[in-house]
Formats: C-alpha cells, sequence, structure tokens
C-alpha cells in the first residue's frame, strides 16, 4: 500500500511485519559479513595470508 504524503509530495511505502523481518535479517546477515572482513585484517579467520598474520599498521 502506498501513502502519499501531502505536504513534501514525497511517497511513503507501508511494509508488512514480514518484509520488515526479512529487511532486518537481511541486514543483520550483510553487517555480520562486514565484520568477518574487517576481522581478517586483523588476523582472524587466517588473516590476510592464510597463515594468520595481519595487516602492518600503516599500510
Amino acid at each position: 500500500m502506498v501513502d502519499l504524503a501531502t505536504n513534501t509530495g514525497t511517497k511513503r511505502v507501508r511494509r508488512t511485519r514480514a518484509e520488515d523481518t526479512v529487511l532486518a535479517l537481511f541486514r543483520f546477515v550483510v553487517a555480520f559479513l562486514f565484520l568477518c572482513h574487517g576481522l581478517q585484517g586483523f588476523g582472524v579467520f587466517g588473516g590476510i595470508d592464510g597463515a594468520g598474520t595481519a595487516v602492518p599498521i600503516g599500510s
């Protein structure tokens, strides 16, 4: 269902509860993947070369 705002002329979309839940889960998964990618630079999950080394500071 689309609700038109009267003062701004923009459209507001009303989402269902299921759509909100799926969107929240999708955001959680994407954030977790970014976290894993960032932690790899600190030597977690095998590091940057698979030997557990981290990125040198300042590089």
